[in-house]
């Protein structure tokens, strides 16, 4: 069903100008961010540098939230990501802030430092839930460093460049310590 979604919004179309590949983009994985509550910042990137744009992240909000609070705060730093720039990152004060609205997303590669919203949903018992999608380049040579990010704890499976279904890291430690999992 999220790969209908994945196909039925032109993400293939639209992106595949921007990403590298060989015969179609693949959408590597489908999930909901689900929060209620975010006491401080958690910057990150989603991929390493050599990745590029040969993946991209997207969130949409399922519904509109309160804009005056919990939205997206990132960092524009002018250089590719690195990991180990964590030390560097620029001041709290000195993030840009996206506001998420219902039917527009955000879409980003690496070198996207980003974290959610210090605050919180306007309830704990309702809380934000966006649809997130990752995808990218169906070309094997550039998979080990996309899967250095999404290869690891984000899901159980992925859908890897040549579209088949594999275990995420995740997915091996529970097939292999939890057998209650499988």
């Amino acid at each position: 069903r999220f790969e209908r979604i994945f196909r039925d919004m032109g993400l293939p179309q639209a992106f595949a100008p921007v990403v590298g590949h060989s015969n179609q983009l693949r959408m590597y994985s489908a999930f909901y961010v689900v929060r209620t509550k975010c006491s401080k910042l958690k910057m990150h990137c989603d991929y390493v540098r050599e990745v590029g744009t040969d993946a991209l992240t997207l969130i949409t909000p399922i519904r509109d939230y309160d804009p005056s609070h919990f939205q997206l705060n990132y960092a524009r730093t002018g250089r590719p990501a690195d990991l180990s720039d964590l030390d560097h990152l620029p001041s709290r004060a000195s993030l840009e802030r996206y506001i998420y609205r219902r039917g527009r997303a955000v879409v980003f590669g690496s070198g996207f430092w980003h974290s959610t919203e210090v605050g919180g949903s306007a309830s704990m018992d309702v809380p934000n839930v966006y649809l997130c999608f990752t995808f990218g380049t169906d070309r094997p040579d550039k998979w080990e460093a996309i899967a250095a990010t999404i290869g690891t704890y984000q899901s159980r499976m992925i859908r890897l460049p040549n579209g088949s279904l594999g275990l995420t890291e995740l997915g091996e430690y529970l097939q292999e310590n939890e057998p209650d999992w499988t």
